[in-house]
């Protein structure tokens, strides 16, 4: 993960801890979202992969999606999860 993204991350997670107000607008929330991969300290991590379950919480402003009601101004959660 880049560290930009990551810093990012980090800023919004600390913002929702800090307050019960959403960090910045909407929140699109996924859920258990499964992926395989082949991280990992030891070789075998590596070589093997394993399985990786991952929760997003992501912030967004979608006003104008709200405002339009077009699907070209709303994020795709498909693209998240990508």
């Amino acid at each position: 993960m880049p560290l930009y993204l990551y810093l990012h991350i980090c800023r919004l997670f600390l913002a929702e801890m800090e307050s019960d107000a959403p960090a910045c607008g909407d929140k699109l929330v996924l859920r258990g979202l499964s992926f395989y991969g082949f991280h990992g300290a030891k070789p075998e991590e590596r070589k093997l992969g394993q399985k990786f379950v991952v929760d997003i919480d992501a912030w967004m402003d979608l006003a104008t999606a709200g405002k339009t009601d077009h699907l070209s101004d709303t994020v795709s959660y498909t693209a998240i999860y990508e």
